[in-house]
């Protein structure tokens, strides 16, 4: 009897098997398509949402620097042309001194302590990351324009360091985009010409780091004087792309798939040891009887992969997904298919090893 099972028969054998499974065969390839569609188009997703990131964080700007002094250098200064000249320099997109915060007394209900800033319209650019505009007087974060309902026109009477004045407001800006606590500030344009408490320079997007980080080196005094504080906007919609590509689940999705496929193949194995067990009483021998495992496993995967193949395809076309993106997905679906080919010899190999007396008892 075992002369009878060549290699074609037990190839054969497989394929016979598939056929008569009829309900269960259709069942677990519905399943390997379903998992080998949903692994790819996951891990697509996630890697576009990491680029949709990273566009955002662009278009907003990418960074600012805050130079300051050093409290522990008394004579060191920020100079406040050179950091208003900078506006002209190739890779910044707007710059200017700062002065404050301070705190000030809000005269109109409700009376509160508020921010004060002083700065050029470069830093004002700089510090809210809005587009550049003509000159106004002063602006308001959002949040204090919403608690003292302000708006452009309005009048705000305030109390600081310079006495008591009447600030006419030209408009509401994003003052929190770089620094949260701006949000309730008030932004004042001034001529002044003393030294600036901080120098605020916004780069174009993808600058040289190495430019940034020598950014210090564009005032007078020693290098050490000066320290520069790399500020990047705390807003919810702008997520760091490198860290949502590092914590992705989703390049994990090969080994899910494979987890629940040999889940569901080792429990349909379990329940069919009775008819291996005729096989072997026929003559098969287990290392045939495992080919014959390893050639329906090998079937089933390689069905569910034509049928995911289409909807895979057609999930990157209708995203959009780039080259890159396809590549990284498409690598899910094929180390799943290579793992779930070494999965079924694995069970073949283990599960088939048991005593054929106890085979034919079940």
């Amino acid at each position: 009897m075992a002369d009878g099972w060549r290699a074609g028969s037990v190839v054969g054998e497989g394929v016979r098997n598939l056929i008569s499974g009829g309900g269960r065969s259709i069942a677990l390839i519905a399943l390997t398509a379903a998992l080998l569609t949903s692994a790819p188009l996951l891990e697509a997703r996630s890697l576009m949402e990491a680029q949709t990131s990273e566009r955002t964080l662009i278009a907003a700007g990418l960074s600012a620097v805050v130079v300051e002094a050093d409290d522990e250098f008394a004579e060191a200064a920020v100079d406040r042309v050179v950091c208003a000249e900078l506006n002209d320099r190739t890779g910044i997109r707007a710059a200017g001194p700062v002065w404050g915060p301070v705190s000030a007394r809000s005269l109109a209900p409700p009376r509160r302590v508020i921010s004060v800033l002083e700065g050029t319209s470069g830093a004002l650019v700089a510090v809210s990351g809005m587009a550049p505009s003509p000159s106004s007087a002063a602006v308001v974060g959002r949040e204090l324009a919403s608690e003292l309902h302000l708006s452009p026109g309005s009048r705000l009477r305030i109390d600081g360091e310079r006495g008591s004045q009447v600030v006419e407001l030209a408009g509401v800006a994003n003052l929190e985009v770089r620094e949260a606590a701006f949000g309730s500030a008030l932004f004042l344009l001034t001529a002044r010409v003393d030294a600036p408490d901080a120098c605020w320079i916004e780069f174009e997007p993808w600058v040289n780091h190495v430019h940034l980080l020598s950014t210090p080196a564009y005032f007078d005094g020693q290098p050490d004087w000066l320290r520069a504080r790399l500020v990047l906007a705390p807003s919810e919609t702008l997520r760091d792309p490198s860290v949502e590509l590092h914590r992705r689940v989703t390049r994990h999705g090969w080994l899910a798939v494979t987890v629940i496929m040999t889940v569901v193949l080792a429990l349909t194995l379990r329940f069919r040891r009775s008819d291996f067990a005729l096989y072997r009483s026929f003559g098969m021998t287990r290392l045939r009887l495992c080919a014959m495992v390893w050639t329906e496993t090998a079937i089933l995967v390689g069905l569910g992969a034509l049928v995911a193949a289409p909807s895979v395809s057609g999930g990157l076309l209708i995203a959009s997904a780039d080259a890159a993106v396809a590549a990284h997905s498409i690598s899910q679906a094929a180390r799943a298919i290579v793992a779930l080919t070494v999965v079924g010899a694995a069970l073949g190999m283990v599960g088939l090893w048991a005593p054929l007396a106890a085979q034919i008892k079940e």
